[in-house]
């Protein structure tokens, strides 16, 4: 099967079912690369904001969250997007890309479905892994050698959406090679650390608040315990404003 991108002659392999390393399928979720941040503040040197700053000069214009749906930084858009997906039990598999770069000497790993990669986190918690979730491989550790690998029977048989998922890869393998913004080291941690909500509003997973719970758990569940007393369609308090930052 062959394709071309980039003026390069591809070679596609396609492996329905993949015998990943141990190493690899212990890869925390909240450890994959995040491509999109979302403004909580103005400084220029926070780690959010140097992604942004990378990014454009990457040539990748939407790493602002929702900005091609022309909702920045729309922190109740993706909450409504995320507990929509929980309520229709959603199962679907997200895509990894791995990507090596000229200056990297180890592969970086990649979400390339962020909505979906959240709401795993949410339900499994922050220590799962990719074990945990279903989920296939754009490998892209050689360029012209690109392979998509599934994993227990998630990888879509439809040629269409195979080569999709592939173009989509090599989009964010473009859009990010840049040795700047791979040194930010922006993850999904990242990600949830800068906004809370993102993990606890309306996460039935959480449970109640236990003896010996660290005091970070016991904010996450205060958190999500209060949440609940609010529509889901209800503003958050600290939703932060449409800011548009770019250098």
């Amino acid at each position: 099967m062959g394709s071309q991108q980039n003026e390069l002659n591809l070679h596609l392999k396609v492996f329905e079912n993949t015998q990943f390393s141990d190493e690899f399928l212990n890869t925390k979720l909240i450890n994959l690369y995040c491509k999109h941040m979302i403004h909580t503040n103005l400084n220029k040197d926070s780690k959010a904001n140097r992604l942004l700053a990378a990014s454009y000069k990457a040539g990748y214009e939407f790493c602002e969250w929702g900005s091609h749906e022309e909702l920045p930084s729309d922190l109740l858009h993706h909450l409504n997007i995320i507990t929509k997906m929980e309520d229709d039990d959603y199962r679907h598999a997200v895509r990894i890309v791995i990507c090596q770069y000229c200056f990297c000497e180890r592969p970086v790993i990649w979400s390339d479905n962020l909505h979906s990669t959240i709401k795993y986190i949410r339900e499994f918690g922050k220590e799962a892994c990719l074990r945990d979730i279903p989920f296939y491989v754009i490998d892209l550790t050689h360029l012209e050698d690109p392979a998509a690998k599934g994993y227990r029977d998630s990888l879509n048989h439809n040629i269409s959406d195979i080569l999709g998922a592939v173009s989509c890869a090599f989009s964010r393998y473009n859009r990010s090679n840049l040795k700047e913004l791979i040194d930010i080291h922006y993850t999904i941690n990242d990600l949830l650390n800068d906004n809370i909500e993102l993990y606890t509003f309306h996460n039935n997973h959480l449970g109640v608040i236990q003896n010996g719970d660290p005091a970070r758990i016991v904010i996450e569940k205060s958190q999500a315990i209060n949440s609940l007393y609010f529509p889901k369609t209800k503003k958050a308090d600290n939703e932060p404003s449409k800011i548009q930052f770019k250098e």
